[in-house]
Formats: structure tokens, sequence, C-alpha cells
């Protein structure tokens, strides 16, 4: 039994034993990772990791932190010597063994203190360091934290459970030998009273009299077991030999609280009123609960505390959260992180009682909160060295006064939710303490109308002062770049628009152009045009929101409204990347997404559309097009709204959440009473939230540097439709479908296959998304054929058609050109007498464009192949040459026409000849095999050996031309054996001739 007072000598975080390296309890992909951080310089980049539990094992309300003292005792010894490296070298590269041989952590740590209880989401424990020290901390950091947090949550349950009466671990016999150590450490922690362990005794110094011999070898005060045969006997005999003074009775097995009571009243009618009962035996916390009524003394628990009663795992994860300063998180269902190195804080009521845990960025410094807290973030190591000097003792208070703390239902042993909620901190509420001052003068901002007053200006202006001297960086951040007007609008209500600097006024796009600038300078003396003054408008509006409770809106950022969907917004992919800066900022109390998601919606889908009121097929539920779009980080998102399932929908108002809340309820649920929209499209969907948002009374506005506008004939579908209209043709279903495929392939990467009918106008279903992808990504399509016909058809009617019909709804007119070999091209310098007339007057050297043309043989005078070519450097002619010019040309184009030959060339040759492009269109496709294997292919024949003998013979010397017609001899006769054929591998004769005749 523990002597009471006693006090353990030595800090929870110091070892009494040297321990062999633990530089080995890791996983093998950490070092592979490690490997590759190395080799891509990843690994010396600053880096922050948490570990937290997502959700607290099945039904518990509140889990302890246990493990941080062995922890750090395992990371002073966490080194690689000669034995671990050897035991490396075998998957190991040179670089990261070197690196392995000099490991030392040297970065901070921070965390809750052993003893702290956590709840899911809490930042239990933070790595900060460079990403390759820090990574291959993982395994080791979770198999302890996980083990000894499980041991002492289920150890704290049970001690609850016994109501102040002491607890005895006894599972040594129940798990590993150097795990019962551990148990035995982390269930003294969490309030057990002793242990049955010796190793735990002599590396801790806890319970040093636990284990002294049985009261000096068998004193009057030990413990008997006794119900070994029969309990009453064994009581009467017990008092027998030690006498009334006997310091306690063991049961372990039977119907406890039954022999209890019986037990109980013998040991008083043998007059051992002193006495103690202890009973074990396959104990739990619920049966400690079930026994607390019965004269019972003291609990010896096993199996169930070793293996976290039924929960052997605390359930932690070690999670990237930031890297070079800035946050990362995890978008996975399910699996989902916050970024950020974050800290906590826990409010309390007066009396004590804890109400919520608050976790925060550490940059935006510690929120201002007016109720009883404290923090729970502490310090445990810095450059490497531990600071922490808790002991097992300061643990075991701290989970004492924790579990005092606890609401009374967090104490149940039923199952049900988290004790607390745990909140992320979004808003900075320390910057509303602060301006206070600039708040209480806005009154002068009241109706549709703002009015700035001099008296307001100046107030502001010491905020911004004092903002300044407390080093915040508010005037940088995304609110400078806006410029506020409250407007009065007869059909969108009261609508804050934001707009950027450099758009003085909304435009003209959708209903932007109904809201007319508010005249600030003649309401407020204020100079719109000072860019100085646009700034504290922003301010003010800013400020002038702090008093409310604000949300986010992100509207219909889904794939098929994005570059691809079959209802594309140019800039769709991009704002879905962009967005993620607005809803991670700290800056709003929720952010909810709103998506179509049509089942059946009637007439709002048409396969022959007026992009009015009826569209192409989008977002029908369960496709990937309805899906949120990838780079959209869904972490931050509290709510998804659905709309449309059966009808036509654009407000995200008309939506409902999985349990069927509509959007207005879940805000005024939450007491949110003002709104910033944002998202696809500006001109439908966004201004329809934004216009019912209004209408239900909410703080509006619409950011429309974080919009996108829904111009439908910027999409394949309204481009194709806009071509098709101008060149006197008619709409084809098959071509609508190809068009939107060929978009959904170039602005996805993914490779797409199209049999194409005749009829179905296949040129304009790839040419339309090509032009519109490579002016919106400033790269080039290459556009592949097999025959002139087909190129000259692009090149002379289609592109020049087109180009002229789609520029109103591109950003420019779009360029295009066509390349072919070189040899297709007039050499400069060459003396032929028409062809050089010719030569004056052309404007590409094309051999193409000659009319009447010219045989082979002559045109083979005035070009050059690619072999022969100088090169524009080294050739005086280079700054005029045709086929150079055409490289240029086709450089600067958004649509490059060549030939499959070309394009094999390309691939195959060790320099560019087409120029940079991401995308290949390839038309023709059935001759593209053919086409490649003819420029790949080499021709080798007897015949022609034979010619190349005679030709050589007086150009080398002659024992060079014996040896290379020698060696044609004999492959020659290789040829003549051989059966006709293509020859797909080389066998070792084969192999063998082609090599003598190379050397040759």
């Amino acid at each position: 039994q523990r002597a009471a007072g006693h006090t353990p000598a030595h800090p929870a975080n110091v070892a009494h034993m040297t321990h062999p390296s633990t530089s080995l309890l890791t996983d093998k992909y950490e070092l592979t990772m490690l490997a590759a951080a190395l080799r891509d310089g990843t690994a010396g980049r600053r880096a922050t990791f948490e570990v937290f539990a997502r959700r607290l094992p099945d039904g518990r309300r509140y889990g302890v932190v246990a493990g941080t003292g062995r922890l750090l005792e395992a990371l002073a010894e966490f080194r690689f010597g000669s034995d671990e490296l050897k035991s490396l070298s075998t998957f190991l590269d040179g670089d990261s063994l070197e690196y392995l041989a000099a490991y030392r952590f040297s970065g901070d740590i921070d965390g809750y203190p052993e003893g702290e209880l956590y709840f899911p989401g809490s930042p239990v424990l933070t790595l900060r360091g460079t990403f390759a020290e820090c990574v291959i901390l993982e395994t080791l950091t979770l198999s302890i934290l996980n083990h000894d947090s499980a041991v002492a949550s289920a150890a704290a349950r049970m001690v609850s459970a016994a109501g102040g009466r002491p607890l005895i671990e006894m599972g040594s016999r129940r798990t590993h030998e150097l795990a019962a150590v551990a148990c035995a450490r982390a269930a003294y922690l969490a309030g057990f009273e002793s242990t049955s362990n010796l190793e735990a005794q002599r590396r801790y110094g806890a319970e040093r009299e636990a284990f002294r011999a049985q009261v000096e070898a068998l004193g009057v005060g030990t413990t008997l077991l006794v119900d070994t045969y029969d309990i009453t006997a064994g009581v009467e005999n017990a008092i027998a030999v030690a006498g009334p003074e006997l310091g306690a009775v063991r049961i372990d097995s039977g119907d406890l609280g039954v022999l209890a009571r019986q037990v109980r009243a013998q040991l008083d009618t043998l007059g051992a009123h002193r006495t103690r009962i202890v009973v074990s035996g396959d104990l739990d916390e619920y049966s400690i609960a079930a026994l607390r009524a019965e004269p019972v003394d003291i609990y010896g628990v096993g199996t169930s505390v070793v293996t976290g009663s039924g929960m052997p795992t605390a359930g932690m994860v070690y999670k990237l959260v930031e890297i070079d300063g800035i946050p990362v998180a995890k978008r996975s269902s399910h699996k989902e992180s916050h970024g950020g190195h974050k800290c906590a804080l826990r409010i309390a009521k007066p009396t004590g009682t804890i109400t919520e845990e608050v976790v925060y960025r550490a940059a935006t410094g510690q929120p201002v909160v007016t109720e009883p807290h404290r923090t729970l973030t502490s310090a445990l190591v810095r450059g490497g060295r531990p600071v922490a000097t808790d002991s097992l003792e300061d643990a075991r208070e701290r989970v004492r006064t924790g579990l005092l703390s606890l609401p009374w239902e967090g104490l149940g042993l039923s199952h049900g939710d988290p004790a607390i909620v745990t909140r992320l901190e979004r808003r900075a509420t320390r910057r509303r303490a602060l301006l206070d001052a600039g708040i209480a003068a806005l009154g002068a901002i009241d109706g549709p109308a703002l009015t700035i007053r001099t008296d307001v200006l100046e107030s502001v202006m010491r905020v911004v002062t004092e903002f300044a001297a407390e080093g915040d960086d508010l005037e940088t951040r995304a609110v400078e770049t806006f410029i506020g007007a409250t407007v009065d609008n007869p059909v969108y209500g009261r609508i804050l628009m934001v707009a950027p600097f450099t758009e003085p006024t909304l435009g003209s796009a959708g209903f932007a152009g109904s809201l007319a600038f508010a005249s600030l300078a003649e309401k407020a003396l204020i100079d719109v045009d000072d860019p100085g003054r646009r700034r504290f408008l922003s301010l003010i509006d800013y400020i002038s929101r702090m008093g409310r409770q604000v949300a986010l809106i992100v509207v219909d950022v889904q794939n098929d409204f994005c570059e691809g969907g079959s209802l594309s917004v140019p800039g769709g992919a991009a704002l879905a990347q962009t967005l993620n800066a607005l809803t991670d900022s700290g800056v709003y109390d929720a952010v909810v997404a709103t998506r179509d998601h049509h089942v059946d919606p009637g007439d709002h889908f048409s396969e022959t559309p007026d992009f009015q009121t009826s569209w192409p097929p989008h977002c029908r539920a369960g496709t990937p097009g309805a899906e949120f779009h990838p780079d959209l980080d869904l972490a931050p998102v509290d709510e998804v709204f659905s709309k449309g399932a059966y009808s036509a929908a654009y407000s995200g108002f008309e939506g409902v959440s999985t349990d069927g809340t509509t959007l207005s309820t879940w805000l005024q649920s939450r007491q949110l009473n003002s709104v910033d929209v944002v998202g696809i499209a500006t001109d439908y969907c966004v201004a329809a939230t934004a216009h019912d948002a209004a209408r239900e009374g909410l703080h509006t506005r619409v950011l429309t540097a974080y919009c996108k506008l829904g111009d439908a004939s910027a999409s394949a579908t309204g481009l194709l439709a806009t071509a098709v209209a101008a060149l006197g043709g008619t709409e084809r279903a098959g071509q609508l479908t190809m068009a939107t495929a060929v978009e959904h392939s170039l602005y996805s990467g993914e490779h797409l296959v199209v049999q194409a009918g005749t009829g179905t106008g296949k040129s304009l279903a790839y040419l339309v998304p090509a032009l519109a992808h490579a002016i919106e990504t400033s790269s080039p399509v290459v556009v592949s054929t097999a025959t002139i016909a087909l190129q000259r058809q692009l090149v002379d009617r289609d592109l020049p058609r087109l180009a002229e019909a789609l520029t109103p709804s591109l950003a420019r007119k779009p360029r295009f050109a066509i390349l072919k070999g070189r040899g297709n091209y007039l050499a400069l310098g060459r003396d032929v007498q028409r062809l050089n007339e010719w030569a004056d007057t052309t404007k590409t050297g094309d051999r193409d464009e000659l009319k009447p043309g010219v045989p082979d043989r002559s045109w083979s005078q005035v070009s050059v192949s690619a072999r022969e070519c100088l090169g524009a450097t080294r050739c005086p002619f280079g700054t005029e040459c045709f086929a150079e010019l055409a490289r240029l040309d086709a450089g600067q184009s958004d649509v490059v026409v060549t030939n499959h030959a070309l394009l094999a060339i390309d691939a195959i040759a060790d320099i560019n000849i087409l120029p940079e492009h991401d995308a290949v269109i390839v038309d023709e496709a059935h001759d593209l095999v053919d086409r490649v294997t003819s420029v790949a292919t080499q021709e080798l024949s007897a015949v022609g050996l034979t010619v190349t003998i005679r030709r050589i013979g007086r150009l080398v010397s002659p024992e060079t031309a014996s040896r290379f017609e020698a060696s044609s001899a004999t492959f020659s006769s290789l040829i003549h054996d051989s059966r006709p054929g293509t020859i797909d591998r080389a066998d070792e004769e084969t192999v063998t001739y082609l090599t003598a005749l190379r050397d040759a």
C-alpha cells in the first residue's frame, strides 16, 4: 500500500537507468520519407507537426494526457549509432545515413502537461523544427502517447467510479513486460495509489513504501488472500494467525459484493474492525461503480486498466499543420485537420466548472476572454533541451483537479458526447476589444447610406495607430484591397458591394450594373479617388462589422461550374484555390457552402438551352460534376446546403442541410446576423443568394474579388453556340457532347478518346475549347493531323472564321499557325530561277502555297532537310529563314496545326521541334501509328549496303572499306536467311552482326 504523504524523489521526465537507443522504434516509411525530403530539398524547411485526437474513443467524455515524460526520455535516446545505421543501410542512401548519424532533435515542443484533460481537437503536442527532424518522430510520439493516454484515461474513469477509495494497479501479468512498467506509471498518474510492478517503482520512484517486504517479512500489516479454498475458514485462519490488527484480506473471485458483506461481518465479529477488504478479479470502471455501496476498501485492477478498458489506444494522430509559416490542412473526409501552429485555453464558470475549450492560432495571439480561464499549452522542449520539470505528483494533482472541474455529466460512465465543446477560434477576438473606441464612434453609420464624419475618421486614425503599435498587419491584409459602399437598391435590397480599388464602378455584368456606386464625396467629404482614403472606408466597414456575427457563404464552387465542367465558368478553378485564404482567415464566425444537387429538375435542363432559364445538364447528384472542386478546402466549412433536387434553384436560401435545415434557420439558430457572399456565378446564384440574404434582414456583402461571372457564352457550350451561329450552321447534340468532353479533358489533364461519327462536326468540337483553353492558360494547344487536306481546312477555313466569331467572347483575338517539317519550306540562297522569283513575294515559304507546284526534284534544290540544315545561328540566312519564322510564329500562337510525323519527331528527338505545350489533339488518329512508326523506323537492306559500299570506296581508307564490305556481306546473308516481317526483339546473332556493321 502507499504510505500517506510520500512524494517521489524524481521528476516525471528523468530516467534512472541507461536506456538503449530508441531510434528504431519507428516505421520504415518515415525514413524513406526522410530520404525523399533530403533529395528534393524539403528536409530543411521549417515545419510544425501537431498531435491531436479527431474524436475520443467511442462514448468517452474526456481523455487524460499521459506519456509526455516518457516521450522526452525516449527523445533524449533517439540516436543512430553504428549498429542502427548498419541495419538501415540496406534501403537508405548515403546522404540519409549521414544525416541520421548526426541526428539530434534541435527544435521546440509545446503541449498539454501530463495529467491534463483533453478533448477532440485539443492540440496535445506541437513539434516545431525542420521537416526532416520532426517527420521521423511520428511513430515514437504516437506509440507512447496513444498507449499511455489510453491507460490513464481508463484509469481516471476507475478512480471516479471508486469514489475516493484506493486502487492498486495489478496488470503486469496481462501485458508485455515493458508495457507493464508504462501502464503502472500511467495508472499512478491518473490516481491509482500503488502498483504491484517493482520495475515501475525502481524506475520512477513511485510508491516506495508499497513495495517494501510485506510488513517486514509478513508483519501484521500485510494483506492476505482468503478465498483460495473456503473464504469463511480463510478469514478465521487469517485472524487467528495475524490477530485483529491484520492489515487487510483480499477477495479475488466469486460474487464480490455478497462476499464483501459476508467477510466484513465476520471480521467485525472477530474484532478485526480495522482490517480492510481488498477486492480484485477482472474489475473495470463499471464493476467498481457497482461495488460502491459494498464494504470494499481497496480495488485491485489488472487486465482492464492495462488494456485501456476496451479502448487500447487514444486515437491520436500526428499531422503536418504548418510549413514555412504557411498553414496546411488535410481535407479528406473524416480525416480533416486545421492548419497552423495552435495553442489552447479552457474557459470555466466562476464555480470552476469548465464549459469550453478554445483553440487558437499562435500567430494571432490569445483571444480576449472575459470569463475565468487558464492556458493549457506550455513549453516542454526548447532548442532540443527539455525545460519541463513537472513530477508525477504534479500530474496526479492535475488529473484530480481536472476531474473535479468537469460538469457532472462528464463523469458519467455511459456513452455520451465529450464533456465540453472544443472550438476553433476563427475570429481574432482580441481585435474586438482593441477596437472598442472605433466601434463606439461609428454611430454615424446608419441606414442604407454610409455617412462618415471627421470625428469618426479621427477615431479610426487612433485605432490604426494602436494597431501599428501592437504590430498588427491589418492594413496589409485583404481588407486593404477593397472599397466599401452601401447602396439602396429597389431590386436587390440593402446589399453592400465590395469592389477592388482598380474597379471604381461595378461594371455592367449581370445585376451589378444596376447598383450605383455611392457618392461618398458628397456625403462624407471623402475623396474616393485617394487610395489612402479608400483604405479608411475599408477599415471603417471592417470595424462596423466587428459588432456583428458574420457568416461566409461560398456559393456553388463545383466541378461542373469550373473549367472542364458541363457549364464551366472561366477562372472557376483558380477561384476555388483563392477562396481558401478567405475561408481559413479566422475572420468569420461560421463558413457554409451551397451546391447545386440536381436529381430531376424538369425543364431546368435542356439539350438546346437558352442559357437564361434552361441550361445543359449539370451537377447531377452522385456525379463528379456535382462535387466541390478539389482545390476548395472544405475543412473550415461548417455546413453544406444542397439545392435544386427537383426544380430550378439559384439561391442558397433554397437549399437544405443533410438534416433538412434551411440556410435561413441555420443562420438564425446561431445568431448570425451578417453575411459575405462569394463564389460562382456573380450574376446568377451569387446574386440570388445575396438578394435573399438581404430580404432575410441580414447585413449582406458580395465580395466581387472572390466571385466569378457566370458568362455562359465563355464556356465550351456557350462558345460553340456562338461559333455555330456565326458560321451559319445548326447545333448538333454529338458536337455539343464532344466539345464538353474535350473541355473537361483540357482542364483536368485526363486523356480522352473520341469516336466521332460522320456529321458530328468534330473540328469545331475540339477547336472551340482548344482556343478558349489556350487563351485562358497562355499555353498553346497542338492539333496534329495525317493529311494535308485537313491541315489546309483547319488553317485556311475553320480557324480564321472561328477567330473572328469568338473574339468578342474571349479575352483577345485567337492566334493560330501551321508548322511543318523543314523540308517543306523554301531555303534562301538556292539558285532556281522561278522559285527565286516566288521567294521575293511569299511570306511563309510554304511549298503548299506555290501555285502551280513544282516536281520534288526541283523542290529539293531549294529546300534542305533537318539533317542538312546548318542551324539558324550559323546559316547566313538564319534570321530570314522561312522554317525558323514558322517556328517563331507557332510559338506565339494559341493553336498550332501540325502533322503526325512532326509530332513524332518532336517526341523522339533531343530538341524541341514544336513550341512548349501541355495539350495535344490528334485528329485522323487512325493513321497515327503508321506515321509515328515510319518516323521512328530506319531501313537497312542488302541493296542499300551495296550502294553505300560503292559510294564510300573513294572516301575512306582501303582497310575501312574492306572491313565495312565484309560486315555488310555477313549482315546481308542474315537478312537473306530471315523470314519477312517485323523484328520486335533482336536475337544474339542479329545483335552481333549489327554491332560489327556499326563498328566497321
